[in-house]
């Protein structure tokens, strides 16, 4: 890879680290990239941090040594995905920085952001929203496609 597409190898490395020594108690496991997903750190979430309904879940990170970013996070619920991503890239259908709310990852869906401090505050902000979906798994677990996503969890963080 070369130029504004080159992976940040080495932030990644250190993010990925990072997650398996101080927030490893989140984690099952962590696979800095693997086969078939070269470009990403992803870290698989302890099942036991979740409902039965939800089989497993996980959050995919690259980085770009532009600042270039996409944070995805994943739950499969018995054969459905609920999924959103944060994103930092040039693109036709928002702004540099943009969410692509759940339950699916579709343009359509996008909606414009800031973020603050990247790469560190993009995952501040989706661990937030992880935790917050989290609690609200326990309390109500609703499956993917009964979702009406209307900024529940996590900070705000569109622009405006």
């Amino acid at each position: 890879m070369g130029g504004e597409r080159q992976i940040n190898e080495a932030l990644l490395r250190s993010i990925a680290s990072q997650w398996g020594t101080h927030q490893s108690q989140y984690f099952d496991r962590i696979d800095v990239f693997p086969a078939g997903k070269e470009d990403r750190v992803i870290g698989y979430f302890a099942e036991d941090h979740y409902p039965d309904l939800v089989t497993t879940t996980r959050i995919e990170l690259r980085i770009r040594v532009n600042g270039d970013l996409n944070l995805e996070y994943v739950e499969r619920w018995d054969g459905a995905d609920w999924r959103c991503r944060w994103d930092r890239h040039e693109n036709p259908h928002n702004t540099y920085e943009h969410f692509h709310v759940p339950p699916s990852i579709r343009t359509d869906d996008a909606v414009d952001v800031e973020y603050h401090d990247p790469p560190f505050g993009v995952i501040e902000v989706a661990f937030e929203f992880v935790e917050d979906r989290v609690g609200a798994l326990w309390d109500e677990p609703r499956y993917p496609d009964e979702d009406d996503f209307s900024w529940e969890y996590g900070p705000d963080i569109r622009q405006g």
